[in-house]
């Protein structure tokens, strides 16, 4: 007979712990053995505002953004560090490679420009600023910082997302 969920705590982390309290197969957990892994999830606003501290190798994922971080049993949510996977580029909020830059937009006949410093990964599309239909197809480039990437065109709007990559 299966043993009952108890749920003393109803966060997302109280929940997840029950469950691998429940499964039996996670603490002292062996290579050899497999073994159920279930995450702290929630999205970055949720996870930040609670501000869990996750068990040692727990991992805890942004659903929003696809990142993560693992726990060490006694660091907050806020201070513990992302994770990558394989030399994926890590989020960032200054400067530096991983930065991103979310969407650049230029405005009614001015050119689309790199951000300044380093070398950037752009996702861009031109379109008609008084219809919004779209003139310029989705394009991908790698620019130097401050090198413009779409011309200034009467009447054309560019929307961008941009990548630090050097």
């Amino acid at each position: 007979m299966a043993s009952p969920l108890i749920v003393t705590d109803n966060s997302v982390e109280g929940i997840n712990r029950a469950l691998i309290d429940l499964s039996g197969r996670i603490p002292g957990a062996s290579t050899s053995t497999p073994s159920t892994v279930i995450a702290v999830t929630g999205t970055a606003a949720v996870l930040t505002a609670n501000n869990p501290t996750l068990q040692a190798g727990e991992i805890g994922l942004e659903t929003d953004t696809n990142y993560f971080k693992i726990g060490d049993g006694s660091t907050a949510w806020s201070s513990l560090s992302y994770q990558s996977v394989k030399n994926a580029p890590l989020p960032q909020t200054a400067s530096g490679v991983g930065q991103e830059v979310n969407q650049i937009l230029p405005g009614n006949g001015n050119a689309l420009v790199a951000p300044a410093g380093g070398t950037w990964r752009l996702y861009y599309a031109g379109f008609v600023t008084a219809t919004g239909a779209w003139n310029y197809p989705l394009a991908c480039s790698i620019a130097a910082g401050g090198t413009t990437v779409g011309s200034a065109v009467a009447g054309n709007s560019w929307t961008a997302v941009a990548w630090r990559i050097a």
